[in-house]
């Protein structure tokens, strides 16, 4: 290590600035260095350059790098070498609730994960590891990272099959000060192996607390932002016999937003520090864990005449990769001692082993304590600590000697669970119908899931039948291989495209996501009705109905309609639809998008007036449209005149009347009639008669205007005259109406004789 890094630690001094402090800018970055033996003067580099898959995008973050854009795990093959052994390095990182692995700000595709880090500041190292994420708890860890060895010389390289215990591993945490809008802390665990810590020396550094379970050290920022060389905001931490490092990072935002929290691990330590540590703390040795409850025992007798009892007390279950111990216990149940005792566990391929107590000898995959004598009643127990590193069940074997030997084995059931969320609705719906919606979380895995919760928030536009917008379903508890079903209803209130999500999360923070597209469409109808201004009555009035259909979606059962016109007569449809007393009905089936269909309804009026029926279109969901024509119906007034004498050749003196008779033969009234007659000399006005009153002047008599001659009315007006002198004459009338542009004439013969 270069002197300039200046790791040496004097004493432990607690944080000057308080813990009640506020923090803003978060950053966590960690060196390594892995020591091969305690004594060995030069480190063993560890350079994470060297990732597989090398999948990245260019710029994390525009400062911090390439960006890692596949899982939550990353594997590095030649992260160093010890003795001719090759070391590779796997590491996985634990997303808990409230927390979100960052992503690169500028394609957002980047998983958190910054391989081959290239610091900003001049001279900082360039093959690091570094992660970024944000977290507002400050009671619960946001990111819990692992770093797990194992051996990849040979044909092992890049298997990650074998672990890898290195002797003597120190990590340097370091811009772990906080700042006035946030907080940040790490905790560091003892079953890990964890020896030793330092702090910085500066009166303002890391605060290092025993964590309330006793299961490691809590280290927390002093909320003072420092240079990221500063050991003011550093630990150093010291690691005995490990295989595998589990850090967890917590952050608290005390303002809206979220400050993302970086972190680096340098392997070659060849970061410059400035400033000093403390002496280092020497943690407590761990101590074997207090009976469990609910632990799995077994136990065997040597032998059947009860010498020695062998007992194994381990859990039932265990979670991948997160360490456990369980313990062997020989007891003597003899009245005399018992000699020459040997105790062999045999350990499985899928554990990896982190310590034991008290220390046996290692030959291979066994493990063997030589215990001595046991006086009577006595027992010894041996504490094996260690994680499992596949989800195969672990299968341990433990015999012990005095003079023969048997064996006590176990069956241990790895678990690990995996959760799994299917939603499932129509890829297209008509917007008057309800959308059936099936959500299906399931445990696929091994090991049950305890508190699983459904959240399903749906785009603005759906919402559930009753008009809510988010369903919250608690699926309770999943099995291994347990799935439940659950199904309900959304509505949309409008067309479109709807992406639906839901969101499956665990009480162990697991989580499962699903989405389903929707496209809710809706036929669009607009209708059209076309047909003359005017008409005369008695004449057929055609009109033509178009319908058609502008929406994204087929009108099923289009029905088109047309209310018949008071008096209509004669009424004929085409095609032919439903005539009834009241309407005209056209059943025209499906009508495709963009498509049009026209019916043709003639009408036959008898009265004059204004027809103005109206049509309506509908079809299955979509709304009612309606059109209406108007036509003016006008009548046609035709008067007949005639005139006839009553007597017919008339002696002199004696008289004859003539009939004047006027017949509207027409369909509409004449108005206003007036009829005007005229005699020759021969003959001369004695009488008149008639509807009107009529004037007589010389030998003309006129009738006043007869208002009104409704259609198929006569009225007949007569004229009595008296003969003066013998001749051949003619009489004549004359008669108009408001309707007539010209007068109409007529004349009777009469022959008057002595």
């Amino acid at each position: 290590m270069r002197e300039n890094s200046r790791l040496t630690v004097p004493q432990t001094n607690p944080c000057a600035c308080g813990l009640a402090r506020r923090w803003r800018g978060l950053a966590f970055l960690l060196v390594a260095i892995a020591l091969p033996q305690v004594g060995r003067a030069e480190p063993v580099p560890l350079r994470f350059n060297t990732f597989s898959p090398a999948t990245n995008v260019a710029n994390m973050n525009n400062e911090l790098g390439p960006g890692y854009t596949s899982g939550l795990t990353m594997k590095f093959v030649n992260v160093a070498t010890r003795d001719g052994t090759t070391i590779d390095a796997r590491v996985t990182a634990v997303v808990h609730p409230n927390t979100r692995f960052a992503v690169g700000s500028t394609n957002r595709t980047g998983r958190g994960f910054v391989p081959n880090y290239k610091a900003t500041i001049t001279g900082q190292p360039k093959d690091d590891l570094g992660f970024l994420y944000d977290g507002i708890d400050r009671n619960a860890p946001g990111v819990t990272l692992t770093l797990s060895f194992f051996n990849g010389t040979g044909a092992l390289t890049g298997t990650f099959t074998e672990a890898y215990i290195v002797p003597d591993l120190q990590l340097l945490v370091y811009d772990v000060d906080g700042e006035p809008t946030q907080a940040e802390w790490f905790n560091a665990f003892y079953a890990d192996g964890l020896h030793s810590y330092a702090t910085g020396s500066a009166a303002a550094s890391v605060a290092a607390v025993p964590m309330a379970a006793g299961e490691g050290v809590h280290f927390l920022g002093c909320g003072k932002d420092f240079p990221e060389t500063d050991t003011s905001g550093a630990v150093l931490l010291r690691y005995l016999n490990t295989s595998s490092v589990t850090l967890a990072f917590g952050a608290e935002q005390y303002s809206e937003g979220r400050n993302p929290v970086f972190s680096a691990i340098d392997g070659s330590l060849s970061l410059p520090m400035t400033g000093g540590f403390h002496d280092p703390t020497v943690v407590p040795a761990p101590k074997p864990p207090a009976p469990k409850s609910g632990l799995w025992t077994a136990s065997l007798t040597y032998p059947t005449r009860d010498v020695l009892r062998l007992d194994r007390t381990m859990p039932p279950e265990v979670p991948v990769n997160v360490p456990f111990d369980y313990t062997l216990k020989v007891t003597n149940l003899t009245e005399a001692t018992v000699h020459e005792i040997v105790v062999t566990e045999s350990l499985p391929a899928s554990f990896n082993l982190h310590g034991c107590d008290p220390e046996p000898q290692r030959d291979g995959s066994n493990l063997h304590w030589d215990v001595g004598s046991l006086d009577a009643g006595a027992s010894r127990e041996f504490r094996i600590l260690g994680v499992a590193t596949t989800s195969e069940s672990l299968k341990p074997c433990a015999t012990v000697t005095f003079v023969g030997s048997t064996g006590v084995c176990a069956d241990v059931a790895v678990v690990e669970p995996k959760l799994s969320l299917v939603a499932t609705i129509p890829e297209e719906v008509l917007l008057c119908d309800p959308i059936p919606a099936k959500l299906v979380v399931a445990n696929i895995g091994s090991g049950a899931i305890e508190g699983v919760t459904i959240v399903d928030t749906l785009p603005p536009g759906l919402t559930t039948m009753d008009g809510k917008s988010e369903l919250v379903i608690d699926a309770g508890t999943l099995a291994a291989g347990q799935s439940k079903q659950f199904s309900g209803s959304f509505k949309a209130a409008k067309t479109g495209e709807y992406i639906n999500s839901a969101v499956a999360a665990a009480k162990n923070g697991m989580k499962a996501e699903a989405t389903a597209t929707l496209v809710v469409r809706q036929p669009v109808l607009t209708i059209t009705k076309t047909g003359p201004s005017r008409q005369y009555i008695g004449r057929p009035t055609a009109y033509e109905i178009t319908v058609t259909n502008e929406g994204d979606a087929a009108a099923a059962d289009t029905v088109v309609t047309d209310a018949i016109p008071a008096g209509a007569q004669a009424i004929q449809a085409s095609p032919a639809g439903s005539v009834s007393s009241s309407k005209v009905v056209w059943q025209l089936g499906t009508l495709a998008v963009g498509a049009s269909k026209t019916v043709r309804v003639v009408y036959t009026p008898t009265g004059a007036g204004v027809l103005a029926q109206t049509a309506t279109a509908s079809a299955v969901c979509a709304d009612p449209v309606t059109a209406t024509a108007q036509t003016a119906i006008y009548g046609i007034a035709a008067v007949l005149l005639e005139v006839v004498d009553t007597d017919d050749p008339v002696q002199i003196g004696g008289r004859t009347t003539y009939l004047i008779t006027a017949t509207n033969q027409g369909s509409s009234p004449a108005t206003n009639v007036r009829i005007t007659a005229t005699v020759e000399d021969a003959q001369e006005i004695v009488a008149v008669n008639g509807p009107t009153p009529v004037a007589i002047q010389g030998n003309v008599a006129r009738s006043t205007p007869l208002a009104n001659l409704a259609p198929q009315a006569k009225a007949t007006w007569q004229v009595t005259v008296k003969a003066l002198k013998p001749g051949d004459i003619r009489f004549r009338a004359t008669m108009t109406t408001a309707e007539l542009e010209r007068d109409v004439e007529e004349t009777e013969a009469t022959q008057l004789y002595e």
